[in-house]
């Protein structure tokens, strides 16, 4: 097809938009975090490396429906048709599994390793963060771009479907892209500075973000869709409260006094196994957190004997036990 005048503009305008939803996640992120500690010529990076995934999983992604695929499935996966049968629900499923969600999640998890993961300017837990938000945005963008020039060159610019297209890519699309990111980069980042369990943090970061989006785009295309709403807010409290947790971690780090004391949801009792082994955390420390110094499970309030392992725990003060448990 010849690229006319008209698509030229109607190119400016996808390019326009998807930019506007990149930025304002973007700068979002960027406001929520207290310090700015991170190189930023490795989060440019990090964005590039989106964008050029984001190009290979198009590519790869061209080749299956286009080439692979028949029709008749594809006309499943259409959001116009209702779905008929638990069958098709199933194959929308295995088709967003392996086609969709795998092959993408795999290409950020192979430019994140690759050109990310060793970087001596990777020296905190919350840079991989960083660098899994912004990766993220980076894939958006480019997906942003190829779904609003094909909905302009189909519908060109009519401002009723433009709004609303415009809203469901900003506040779901890319901020779902930008969230697998960060918890890929959390993940990863553990990985990278706790050793110990480096192949239990790379497994969970990889399949935990292949689930997510499976998810995410079965409920998409299928009657299911106001669930995806109860999906974004959980992993976006999830992912604030990991990255509000890090920076915590970092002051406890360096030995300064704590505004707040909370261990990190969902990945915690490993992590405070590997703070042990390399001497970050000692038996009072871990009793401050909250949790049991034998078994890293939380300490029910008032209680001197372990509920889980049945472990005597260890002596505080009236002050560190009010401390203790005014959080929880």
């Amino acid at each position: 097809m010849d690229f006319t005048v008209e698509k030229f503009y109607l190119l400016l305008a996808a390019l326009g938009l998807a930019g506007i939803a990149t930025f304002f996640w973007l700068g979002f992120w960027f406001h929520y975090s207290e310090k700015y500690s991170t190189p930023r010529k490795l989060l440019f990076k990090a964005l590039l490396l989106g964008v050029i995934a984001a190009s290979f999983a198009a590519l790869i992604e061209r080749v299956v429906f286009i080439g692979w695929l028949p029709k008749d499935i594809l006309n499943i996966l259409s959001q116009e048709r209702s779905i008929q049968s638990i069958r098709e629900i199933l194959l929308i499923f295995s088709i967003v599994f392996f086609f969709i969600a795998i092959p993408e999640e795999l290409l950020k998890v192979l430019f994140f390793k690759t050109a990310l993961f060793d970087s001596p300017q990777f020296d905190q837990v919350i840079d991989g963060m960083k660098f899994g938000l912004v990766l993220g945005l980076g894939f958006a963008l480019v997906e942003n771009i190829y779904i609003f020039f094909h909905h302009f060159a189909l519908y060109l610019l009519e401002l009723k479907s433009v709004i609303i297209l415009f809203s469901i890519r900003l506040l779901i699309a890319t901020l779902a892209h930008s969230l697998y990111g960060g918890i890929l980069g959390y993940y990863f980042a553990l990985a990278k500075f706790y050793k110990i369990f480096r192949k239990i943090f790379l497994t969970q970061g990889i399949f935990t973000v292949i689930i997510m989006h499976t998810l995410f785009n079965f409920l998409l295309l299928t009657p299911f869709y106001p669930l995806l709403s109860c999906l974004l807010i959980i992993a976006l409290v999830v992912v604030m409260r990991w990255y509000t947790d890090r920076m915590h971690f970092q002051v406890l780090v360096n030995k300064k006094p704590l505004p707040f004391l909370s261990p990190p949801i969902l990945a915690e009792r490993k992590e405070m196994q590997a703070l042990i082994s390399i001497g970050h955390f000692n038996f009072k420390i871990l009793a401050k957190f909250g949790l049991c110094p034998f078994c890293f499970k939380k300490i029910k309030k008032g209680e001197k004997i372990c509920h889980y392992c049945r472990q005597p725990l260890p002596f505080l003060s009236k002050k560190e036990k009010k401390n203790n448990f005014q959080k929880f």
